[in-house]
């Protein structure tokens, strides 16, 4: 497998980042039936979805690649910090014409433009983030660190299940522990806050990014490839959508749980089973999903919410419920899609090209050092 764009990835983003909005649009206009409610919460496991997603397409690249750890970092600055950088401004901005649901209060300091910048909060949490949804952003971030030790460790499908099955024992074990530090340790950050930090850091999440793992060797190593396999490998993905759902309204132990049904998802997809599943239109949104993730917060601060009365959307009311939601997914969706792609245009294509331009130049002087330190190369002298 090469690295690039495929469709069944980029419509795998498209889910997350629908899912996404949708727990946020549902937590600004929540129906008022409770199991609508809660699968719609679920949304918020496209987070996980694309942890899983990068970790594949990481492996993919890293293998596909093979020009070392230092390009491999300046590529995914390239695609990450830009962004991160001009949103920081922004959202500061929007702060201060007036502090909305999710701006960061007025009195934020220099310190905490460092610390966010820098992804600091990857190892203290905060009682804010300045570009909402930072902290998740923060804990890819420290993926990419530790990345190499994975590489080197894991290299079958049967090592990868293994990897998953200890990430996933020790996160059940640490979460709970964790929460607890967390709480006695930071006593002026509420401890909501300090638990969404907890269950999002890397710690926790580290089994979905093995899934990630496992879906990349399962496909490398040619599982379930071949055409009589098709009708299996629709079963299988029925089954992880229940899976899912069960997840849903029986929640488990530890997020990583939710590694087997979305990477079952993955695989699935990637084995061609998706059918209209991925379709043109969930592939054009997962291509710009980080720009959505990143703006798809300014979008809801500009529609105006009343949380007694309803929607306010250019002066008109919406009841009930269901239309109150539908009404405002629509208009936020639809809004972030616009200003996702001139992001993506304008601001990811532009520094993932430099990123990548950069990345060469580093590869190709590592390789001229390797070559001209080897003891064989002809500028050693010998033959």
């Amino acid at each position: 497998m090469k690295p690039g764009h495929f469709d069944f990835i980029d419509a795998v983003r498209g889910y997350a980042i629908l899912g996404v909005i949708v727990v946020h649009v549902a937590s600004w206009a929540p129906p008022t039936n409770g199991i609508a409610l809660r699968l719609f919460e679920q949304g918020a496991r496209g987070v996980q979805l694309f942890y899983v997603a990068s970790a594949f397409t990481l492996l993919m690249s890293w293998r596909a690649r093979n020009d070392g750890y230092l390009p491999f970092l300046v590529r995914r600055v390239f695609r990450i910090t830009p962004l991160i950088w001009l949103a920081i401004p922004v959202y500061l901005l929007f702060s201060g014409l007036g502090s909305g649901y999710v701006a960061p209060p007025a009195d934020w300091t220099k310190s905490d433009v460092f610390r966010q910048m820098f992804y600091v909060d990857s190892f203290a949490p905060n009682s804010y983030s300045i570009v909402p949804g930072g902290w998740t952003v923060n804990t890819e971030m420290l993926f990419y660190l530790i990345l190499p030790i994975f590489v080197v460790l894991i290299k079958t499908w049967r090592a990868a299940i293994v990897a998953y099955f200890i990430s996933l024992i020790f996160a059940a074990k640490f979460a709970p522990r964790f929460e607890i530090f967390l709480i006695s340790r930071f006593e002026n950050i509420p401890p909501e806050m300090l638990a969404v930090w907890g269950a999002l850091s890397l710690p926790v999440q580290l089994p979905i990014f093995m899934s990630g793992f496992v879906v990349f060797y399962l496909m490398k190593e040619q599982i379930l490839d071949k055409k009589e396999h098709r009708r299996i490998l629709k079963l299988i993905l029925v089954l992880s959508f229940c899976l899912m759902i069960t997840f849903s309204f029986f929640r488990p132990i530890t997020y990583g749980f939710w590694g087997v049904p979305l990477g079952i998802l993955i695989f699935c997809f990637g084995r061609g089973v998706g059918g209209i599943l991925i379709n043109s239109a969930i592939v054009s949104l997962g291509k710009i999903s980080f720009s959505a993730y990143i703006w798809h917060w300014l979008v809801l601060n500009f529609v105006s919410l009343d949380r007694d009365f309803g929607i306010n959307i250019f002066g008109l009311g919406f009841e009930p419920s269901y239309v109150r939601f539908s009404i405002l997914l629509v208009v936020v969706l639809s809004a972030t899609s616009g200003v996702a792609f001139l992001s993506y245009q304008f601001i990811e294509r532009p520094m993932i090209k430099i990123g990548g331009i950069l990345a060469e130049r580093v590869a190709k002087k590592h390789r001229h050092n390797k070559q001209a330190g080897h003891p064989d190369h002809p500028a050693t002298g010998h033959s």
